[in-house]
């Protein structure tokens, strides 16, 4: 069962009242929370929910069988209302999802929250601040600070091409311009650093709808201020985290971190997978996934 849905998130003191979009996926008619329910933390900054949907690798889907399944555009992206860049910061992202868990009033002992690439940031903020309010972490990739950025500039310098280093640098200083045909050159040029099994003039370019004046707005701001390290300690719950070993910007260093400073944590190194490794390794995926959620 689907059900597509605009919900009102309340005002806070720092943020007023927002309209997001959310789709939700059940296995019977029953309610949302008489079995676990997965939230999927879209990435970017900017990102909205269709990555996470869509017809060839449908990850809602696949993990529908082990939970219920939340899908939401966040403050500000896809369908839901327009915001100020300001008020879609990480930490205004954290709360967000917690006024989800609230609004659907799911219970901590049946929520689970997954997080791809940004998601996978908020996600780990998430279980940090919010400890007591989730059942398990499920992460692909991640970081543990704003360090990932230095490394990740380094990295790319010693395999990245011409062409892909200019287009980091506009990632890395949040410079978009939001034009196009400068997407469209984006995601032609910078597609194999995502998928390890993309191959040029075969496969199409990869291309994820984002919001760039967020995009813009975390890049060149609050991503390159935030560290999880001293707090990784707080984070309760059974955490599984699948890393890539072609990742490009989230480094083994920074995964490490987070493995060794999670308490409850295990890590599953894919060997032949870039950011989106999903996408290269499909069945392992959503075996050690399923696993994990069961």
């Amino acid at each position: 069962m689907i059900k597509e849905s605009h919900i009102n998130l309340p005002s806070r003191r720092e943020v007023p009242q927002t309209s997001i979009y959310t789709k939700v996926l059940t296995q019977d008619n029953k309610k949302l929370s008489d079995h676990d329910v997965i939230i999927l933390v879209p990435g970017g900054p900017g990102n909205d929910y269709t990555m996470y949907d869509t017809t060839e690798n449908s990850i809602a889907k696949a993990l529908l069988p082990a939970a219920n399944v939340i899908l939401f555009d966040p403050r500000g992206c896809g369908n839901s209302q327009s915001s100020l860049v300001e008020y879609c910061s990480l930490e205004h992202y954290i709360d967000d999802i917690e006024a989800i868990r609230a609004y659907f009033k799911i219970p901590p002992e049946k929520f689970i929250v997954f997080g791809q690439s940004y998601g996978s940031i908020a996600a780990v903020g998430y279980a940090i601040k919010y400890p007591d309010n989730l059942k398990k972490l499920l992460l692909i990739g991640g970081v543990a600070s704003s360090e990932f950025l230095t490394e990740a500039k380094q990295d790319l310098e010693k395999f990245g091409t011409p062409a892909q280093k200019h287009f980091a640098e506009k990632l890395w200083h949040g410079t978009f311009n939001g034009s196009q045909n400068e997407v469209a050159d984006y995601y032609r040029i910078m597609s194999p650093l995502y998928s390890y099994s993309f191959v040029e003039k075969e496969d199409a370019p990869l291309e994820i709808p984002c919001n760039i004046g967020i995009l813009n707005y975390g890049f060149g701001k609050f991503l390159k201020v935030f560290d999880f390290r001293p707090n990784l300690h707080k984070i309760k719950c059974q955490t599984l985290i699948l890393w890539g070993e072609n990742e490009w910007i989230m480094n083994k260093n920074q995964i490490n971190q987070l493995h060794h400073g999670i308490p409850h944590s295990t890590l599953i190194i894919y060997k032949k997978c870039s950011h989106m490794l999903w996408i290269d390794q499909w069945d392992k995926f959503t075996l050690d996934a399923l696993a994990f959620l069961n």
